[in-house]
């Protein structure tokens, strides 16, 4: 053979295997991207979740710092704090509280009442939830109701649809006796 006419190239078996290691490469590239694409997107949606009942965490708090109780010598028994055990613990307790406040936190402020006592009713509830599960809250005014007003007729508003239990502790009065005297 003449040195001049041999020519450097590839065979089809040379190509065919380069292509095929290529394609290999390549899924194994698509796959680990897809996987990380995943995983940015689920740890995305925990953190947004997370933020989101922290947020409506810190309005329950405020709620319950807004408390109101007057001074008075007026019947008092409807500004106490209410507790009522849904049964079971974490995840599947739907405890309700209420209790009496001032201010807009859990209500807003577009509410008339915001400033005045309003009492408060939150709860979790599961798929009988006007909106699904989530967490509730009703609210209304204490004085200037009519006298067949129910509460029970308020329709309760969606807080968060990621908040799914509510678990209440009541401290036991051994206990605040024994704090109180440390």
């Amino acid at each position: 053979m003449n040195p001049e006419n041999s020519r450097g190239g590839f065979t089809l078996v040379e190509v065919l295997l380069a292509v095929a290691i290529l394609g290999i490469l390549s899924g194994v590239v698509a796959a680990t991207f897809h996987t990380a694409v995943a995983a940015w997107r689920t740890g995305t949606a925990v953190a947004d979740a997370i933020h989101h009942t922290d947020a409506v965490m810190e309005q329950v708090v405020m709620a319950l710092r807004s408390a109101y109780y007057p001074e008075t010598t007026s019947p008092l028994d409807a500004y106490g704090f209410t507790h009522v055990d849904g049964g079971g613990d974490m995840p599947a307790a739907a405890d309700t509280i209420s209790w009496v406040k001032l201010g807009n936190a859990l209500v807003g402020e577009d509410m008339p009442y915001a400033g005045v006592p309003h009492r408060v009713e939150l709860s979790v509830r599961g798929d009988e939830g006007p909106e699904g599960p989530g967490l509730y809250v009703r609210s209304w005014r204490l004085d200037g109701q009519p006298e067949d007003f129910d509460p029970e007729e308020m329709p309760p508003v969606l807080l968060s649809r990621e908040v799914t239990a509510l678990d209440c502790r009541m401290m036991d009065p051994a206990k605040r006796e024994t704090l109180a005297s440390e």
